[in-house]
């Protein structure tokens, strides 16, 4: 009885990120194109900076280990708005990428907390792939009513390639789990034997 509450708790929260997870993928859609762009934009600006600054402790530091008594002046290139564009189309295909990665991990646990046994299914890997594929496709759809946005079969694409990889993630996480499982209960098995 206790282990069935905790089965539907597990369910119940999982649902509720699933609902979280499309949410926040239909209000980014929702965006137009104007604040769709600098949302990219300040996203991109703040990686480059980082990385740039990154850059420039990492030359100092170099030139430390090399037995220089002071680290040369090393400035960080300004992020100009020729960078932000250069920058535009890989982020915005790693975000498409990121959040349904996000989106088919939730989306095979949840399949997976439906099922009697815990174990690698066939049926629950289709069944994620086919939701976040069908989900990318009413994405796309929806984007194309907002100002400026445009849909496009390759951002579904995209999109299903990373839930593909967040459902591997996914598998991955759980075999570790019931592989470690199987070998405490075999120890313990061999202990009672």
């Amino acid at each position: 009885m206790q282990q069935s509450k905790v089965i539907i708790l597990i369910r119940a929260i999982l649902v509720v990120c699933i609902i979280i997870w499309a949410s926040a993928v239909f209000v980014l859609s929702s965006q137009d194109s104007i604040d769709s762009s600098k949302l990219s934009s300040r996203v991109i600006i703040k990686v480059l900076k980082t990385k740039d600054e990154m850059t420039v402790k990492l030359k100092n530091f170099k030139i430390r280990i090399s037995g220089e008594n002071k680290p040369k002046e090393v400035n960080t290139r300004q992020v100009t708005q020729d960078r932000v564009d250069r920058w535009q189309y890989r982020v915005r295909k790693a975000a498409h990428f990121s959040l349904y990665m996000i989106g088919g991990f939730i989306i095979y646990l949840t399949c997976l907390s439906f099922t009697n046994e815990i174990k690698i299914r066939f049926k629950n890997i289709i069944i994620s792939i086919m939701g976040s594929f069908l989900y990318a496709c009413t994405d796309e759809f929806h984007q194309k009513f907002s100002y400026g946005r445009s849909s496009e079969f390759k951002d579904v694409l995209i999109d299903t390639s990373g839930a593909i990889f967040g459902i591997l993630i996914a598998i991955i996480i759980v075999s570790i789990i019931i592989f470690v499982v199987n070998v405490i209960m075999n120890k313990r098995k061999k202990a009672y034997d």
